[in-house]
C-alpha cells in the first residue's frame, strides 16, 4: 500500500500502536506552537517538512535556500536568547509581567527544540515518503550542538528569573551557572 505522507493512519507499519500514534500526534500538534509555523505564512521556506513536495526536496536550489532560512531562524533565536540572558543578569528583580513573558518565550523555544528534534529524527522518517532523509548526519549534529547551547541558555533564563528560589543563589547569574553545570555534568 502506498503511504500518503499527510495521512499517518494509512501507513502500514504494524508496530505503530496506540502510544506511538498518540506520541506522534502530540509532537505534530506541538508544531503549531512554533514561531517558525507563523513565519511560514510569510515565507514558504519555513513550512514544515510534511508540507514540502517531493519535487521541492529534490531541488538543490530549494534545499540550499531552505537551509539558509533555517540557519537564519536559529541564529535569530540564539541572538534573542543571549540578549535575554544579559537582561536577566543585569536586572536583580525584573517586573513580574516581563518575567512571565520571558519565561513563556523560552518555554516556547524549548518545546520547539524538542518537537523539531523528535519529528526530524523519528516521526518524519516514518512517514513513508521516498525522500525521508531530513538532513545529512553532519547537519543534524551541528544543529544538535546549537540546540544544546540553546537549551543551556533557555533553562538558564528560567533559573535566572527565579534565582531567589534557588538555595544559595544571590544573583541571577547563578541561575545561568546552575543550568550550565546541570547540563554538562557527567554521570558516572
Amino acid at each position: 500500500m502506498a503511504a500518503d505522507p499527510k495521512n499517518f493512519d494509512q501507513i502500514d507499519v504494524t508496530e505503530f500502536g496506540f502510544f506511538t500514534k498518540a506520541t506522534r500526534n502530540l509532537f505534530h500538534f506541538a508544531k503549531r506552537l512554533s514561531v517558525m509555523r507563523l513565519l511560514s505564512l510569510f515565507n514558504s521556506d519555513f513550512r514544515s517538512r510534511a508540507e514540502l513536495e517531493p519535487a521541492e526536496v529534490s531541488s538543490s536550489e530549494f534545499v540550499k535556500r531552505r537551509a539558509r532560512a533555517i540557519e537564519l531562524y536559529v541564529s535569530g533565536w540564539l541572538l534573542a536568547e543571549f540578549v535575554i540572558v544579559v537582561l536577566c543578569c543585569m536586572s536583580r528583580r525584573p517586573l513580574i509581567i516581563i518575567s512571565l513573558l520571558l519565561t513563556l518565550l523560552v518555554a516556547i523555544r524549548i518545546v520547539e527544540i524538542v518537537q523539531v528534534t523528535v519529528n526530524a529524527t523519528l516521526f518524519d522518517r516514518l512517514t513513508g515518503r521516498p525522500d525521508e532523509v531530513v538532513a545529512t548526519i553532519p547537519r543534524m549534529l551541528v544543529l544538535a550542538g546549537i540546540n544544546f547551547v540553546e537549551l543551556l541558555l533557555c533553562f538558564g533564563v528560567i533559573y535566572a528569573i527565579n534565582y531567589q528560589r534557588l538555595v544559595g543563589a544571590g544573583k541571577p547569574i547563578t541561575g545561568i551557572y546552575l543550568s550550565i553545570i546541570t547540563q554538562l555534568a557527567s554521570r558516572t
